[in-house]
C-alpha cells in the first residue's frame, strides 16, 4: 500500500525522484564530516551556494537536495501577510462599490 494520498495524479505519482536516496543516504557521512570540519559556522544560504561550486562531483545528490529544499519557506509568515494585504485590498474595494461609482 502506497503512503502518498490518493489526490496525486498519475503523471507526479510516474515522475522520477529529484534523488536518488540510496546514494543520498550513503553520502550523508562523508557531507556531515565535511560540514561539521570546514562549514560549521557559515549559513545553509552559504552551505547551499558552496555545495554547489565546490562539491556538487563529490556529493553530487546530496548537492541537489540541499537545492530541492533551499527554495521550501521555512516560516508561512510571508504568506500570512500576503493574505492580509489581499483582504484588506479587497475590503476598501466592496466599500467603494456605490452606483454613482459605477456609473
Amino acid at each position: 500500500m502506497s503512503c502518498r494520498p490518493s489526490w496525486i495524479t498519475s503523471a507526479q505519482r510516474d515522475r522520477e525522484p529529484i534523488v536518488d536516496t540510496d546514494t543520498c543516504s550513503a553520502e550523508w557521512s562523508p557531507f556531515k564530516e565535511l560540514v561539521h570540519a570546514n562549514y560549521s559556522k557559515n549559513s545553509f544560504q552559504e552551505l547551499v551556494k558552496i555545495m554547489a561550486t565546490q562539491h556538487a562531483g563529490f556529493l553530487s545528490e546530496t548537492t541537489k537536495l540541499l537545492a530541492a529544499i533551499s527554495v521550501i519557506p521555512t516560516s508561512t509568515v510571508p504568506c500570512g501577510r500576503g493574505f492580509s494585504i489581499q483582504n484588506r485590498i479587497k475590503t476598501k474595494g466592496r466599500a467603494r462599490i456605490k452606483a454613482e461609482n459605477l456609473d
